[in-house]
């Protein structure tokens, strides 16, 4: 189930900024304190925020997760405009 942060969560020091060409992300980490698990979001230079279908076990998965789809599709797979295999066209199975 896809989440947004609640009042209360941790920030995994994980999260960051990444830079690639002329372009960036925010690699958002986080969970809700009252949930093990781990969300994924990644939020591009227009501020459009994709969002991983699943959660993590780990903080250190979710970043995984992230370096391998940054690897595979290039972070131009991030752009508003980006094709349809971007993350969230993955993530929402089209």
């Amino acid at each position: 189930m896809m989440k947004e942060p609640s009042q209360i969560t941790e920030t995994s020091p994980l999260s960051r900024t990444v830079r690639r060409d002329d372009r960036s992300v925010e690699v958002q980490i986080y969970r809700d304190m009252a949930e093990p698990r781990w969300t994924l979001k990644i939020v591009n230079q227009a501020g459009t925020a994709i969002m991983w279908a699943e959660d993590f076990l780990t903080d250190q998965d979710a970043l995984r997760a992230f370096e391998a789809d940054l690897e595979r599709d290039g972070i131009e797979s991030y752009d508003d405009d980006a094709p349809t295999t971007c993350p969230l066209c993955r993530a929402i199975g089209l």
